[in-house]
């Protein structure tokens, strides 16, 4: 039973995406596989996963991203993870389930993750 509570405050906690994806069913099996299931080892403590790119894990939650730099990860025991950005001093959300979209909670807006980033809602390259 507090498993079924956990579920449901997860999925409270995560905001839907703000585009007409339509609907998804299926069950879920839990608990589901970490954010960095499938990464790829390649030399001490580097580490290469298909829709997040190169990273470094520096222990302790903190790994160094070869695009958003040193971040703080919480895994969110549903496949993604919330992350600290430490050079631009916000907390994102993403998810394998996700991508290529991120959701930026410091600014409460979604994202997709191109380069330059695009801001959905508002159409414009950041």
């Amino acid at each position: 039973m507090n498993q079924i509570y956990q579920i449901l405050l997860l999925i409270s906690l995560i905001p839907s995406l703000p585009h007409k994806a339509g609907t998804q069913q299926g069950f879920v099996n839990y608990p589901p596989p970490p954010w960095n299931e499938g990464s790829v080892n390649l030399y001490e403590n580097w580490y290469d996963l298909d829709w997040f790119g190169l990273y470094y894990d520096g222990g302790e939650g903190w790994i160094w991203h070869e695009k958003r730099k040193w971040i703080f990860l919480v895994d969110d025991s549903w496949g993604g993870a919330y992350s600290w950005v430490e050079n631009k001093k916000e907390w994102l959300w993403f998810s394998k389930f996700k991508h290529p979209y991120y959701y930026n909670y410091t600014q409460k807006k979604w994202y997709i993750e191109r380069k330059p980033w695009y801001e959905y809602g508002k159409s414009k390259y950041k």
